[in-house]
């Protein structure tokens, strides 16, 4: 670009920006600002610009943008975060083609879009061409989230699923970090098994097993009910629509800030096991609908409950059927939790016939209770069944509670998502061990150390009682090893499989472990400064049509297309907030990437959206 025109360009939209703020407002310090965002975007525009066919875009588009910032400064006296984002983007390095000619990005498809600052109407600013640039995001003084394509599910076709999937993104060569692939079409085909065994059950999923968002939104549009153990947990749902007469707070032990703010947002069921909560709640929300919590444990399961939580149903139930009597609490019902993965199906039995004492018990002080609460337990891994326990319910809900006016209800967590998502981890360090009496060179274990480990994904190894199996990506040949598995960080307890058989592997093959979507992210923490796995989520056609009109669902929640756009292109910002970034420059993209831009059609959108204003 000519620097005459440049320099044209660069004093116009200083001018222009200041002229128009001080037009707008009549006033001197609307003339300044508009000075000063003039000459940011101006100064932008002169550094970025490498064609004179974009002239009048950059000229028109400073001095609006000027004018505009310096109007909105003096009527508001604060600078919309959406506007420090287009400063931001204007200040990129002067080697960088942030805004290249029209003809340049067209074929990638690429397009950034801004939140103006006056209304909801998405502003468009320009193309942006994968070349090589980084951004430099030293901003500290507000919240700013970005969001991409892939927090939205992507529908695959027909050739397509899961394991493909995985395959297309791992062997790119892009992805380093670990990831998950959840499938939404998993979660539907559960609820299709529920509704088929134990038609009289309405499910309310238990959130505290897996509270990825879009397995909340898509419960919801499948009309499930929630279980929450906190406050944050009753926002989260609340946030997609849910009605909070779809939500039980089943935690028999709750901060008196959560009961408070439970009262606040009408989520007014609410379990308990002693004396005290049911003092408290008295307290806090006297027209609470109360549901004592009883005990019933199975002798076999994933996780016992019974140690923390219920109160035995002969010696201590009936007690507090009276306390809540006296003390003027309304008792609608009798919840129980036999234990996390059960394996005992006659436990339900016995617990129900408890209940239905309690029932009786109740009617009698003058109670009219209708919801039995039958919780968890329920198996979720591929393979695993319902059946069993399916026949015990159903048969013992005909003998003790053969009524249409008791609603029936279960806090199945594991069953709705374990096997919906599926974990991917790479190799990044070897060690072979070597040596025996017999062939001193001979390795006799290989240690592997992969990208995730049991201060994220596999807690469940030591809080859930897991037990997970590793699958190489790549078919091996030769000879089996001995090998074991570790995780990333620097404890020697972050061990993830301590002896298996392995064929040789490699730096940068891959690990995928199935049946990963029970107590594994929500407990997962970036210890070490090892990241948290992603999700990418995707569908097939028959779940989109399902779906996309089920609120809280919508057509945007879906995007077309196998692969989750941003690993295509080797991107993984998504979902990041800008002011967790420490370094000063992130780099984004390299100059290859074009040519798959191009292939993929508009594989990446970015749409930045304000989450906190400046103050």
């Amino acid at each position: 670009m000519p620097i005459d025109i440049a320099a044209f360009a660069y004093a116009a939209a200083v001018a222009g920006g200041g002229i128009l703020g001080y037009v707008k407002s009549n006033s001197v310090p609307s003339l300044a600002a508009g000075l000063l965002f003039g000459s940011v975007l101006g100064y932008g525009a002169y550094q970025t610009s490498r064609d004179p066919n974009n002239i009048g875009l950059l000229l028109g588009t400073s001095t609006a943008l000027g004018g505009l910032m310096g109007y909105r400064f003096y009527n508001t006296g604060k600078m919309p975060a959406g506007i420090v984002t287009v400063m931001s983007i204007a200040m990129i390095s002067p080697k960088t083609s942030i805004i290249p000619s029209i003809t340049e990005c067209r074929p990638a498809g690429w397009r950034s879009f801004v939140k103006d600052s006056l209304g909801d109407r998405l502003l468009p600013l320009c193309c942006l061409a994968p070349t090589e640039y980084h951004l430099s995001l030293q901003i500290k003084s507000f919240n700013m989230k970005v969001t991409n394509l892939d927090e939205r599910i992507h529908v695959m076709d027909n050739d397509s699923n899961v394991m493909t999937v995985i395959k297309d993104i791992a062997m790119s060569g892009l992805q380093e970090e670990a990831f998950y692939v959840l499938d939404i079409g998993d979660i539907v085909q559960k609820h299709q098994i529920w509704k088929e065994k134990m038609p009289r059950v309405d499910p309310y999923y238990a959130v505290k097993c897996n509270d990825n968002l879009i397995v909340i939104e898509v419960l919801a549009a499948l009309g499930i009910g929630f279980d929450c153990a906190s406050k944050s947990e009753i926002n989260k749902v609340l946030s997609v629509g849910v009605d909070p007469s779809k939500i039980i707070f089943a935690n028999p032990a709750k901060p008196a800030s959560h009961i408070r703010h439970a009262a606040a947002m009408g989520v007014d069921t609410m379990t308990v096991d002693n004396e005290s909560e049911l003092h408290k709640i008295k307290k806090l929300f006297p027209t609470a609908k109360v549901v004592i919590r009883i005990r019933c444990d199975a002798e076999v399961a994933q996780c016992q409950l019974g140690m923390k939580f219920g109160c035995d149903p002969t010696h201590e139930a009936p007690g507090l059927l009276r306390l809540a009597r006296i003390l003027g609490l309304d008792v609608v019902g009798i919840s129980f939790h036999v234990g996390s993965g059960c394996q005992d199906p006659p436990v339900y039995q016995r617990a129900i016939h408890h209940a239905r004492i309690l029932f009786d018990m109740a009617d009698d002080l003058g109670f009219k209770p209708y919801l039995l609460d039958i919780g968890g337990g329920y198996p979720g891994s591929k393979g695993s069944s319902i059946d069993k326990i399916a026949d015990v319910i159903n048969k013992a809900l005909d003998e003790y509670f053969n009524t249409d006016a008791v609603h029936v209800i279960a806090e199945p967590g594991r069953f709705y998502v374990a096997s919906a998502f599926t974990l991917a981890t790479s190799i990044h360090s070897k060690r072979s061990v070597r040596g025996n009496e017999n062939s001193p060179n001979a390795i006799t274990h290989n240690m592997y150390y992969i990208n995730d480990g049991v201060y994220g994904s596999f807690n469940c190894l030591l809080y859930d009682h897991q037990h997970v199996t590793p699958l190489p990506l790549k078919s091996g040949c030769g000879k089996m090893i001995p090998s074991s598995i570790w995780g990333p960080t620097c404890d020697g307890l972050d061990q993830v499989v301590e002896n298996t058989l392995l064929h040789e592997m490699d730096l940068g093959d891959w690990i995928i472990f199935e049946n990963m979507g029970a107590y594994t992210l929500p407990v997962a923490s970036p210890f070490n400064g090892f990241p948290v796995p992603k999700v990418h989520v995707v569908a097939d056609e028959s779940i989109w049509l399902l779906l996309k009109d089920a609120l809280p669902l919508t057509e945007d929640h879906f995007v077309i297309g196998n692969t989750p756009a941003n690993l295509r292109l080797g991107l993984d910002i998504g979902g990041t907030d800008i002011d967790a970034w420490h370094s000063p420059t992130i780099g984004l993209t390299s100059a290859e990437m074009l040519t798959e831009g191009a292939a993929t059609q508009s594989p990446f959108i970015y749409d930045y959206v304000e989450v906190d204003p400046l103050n």
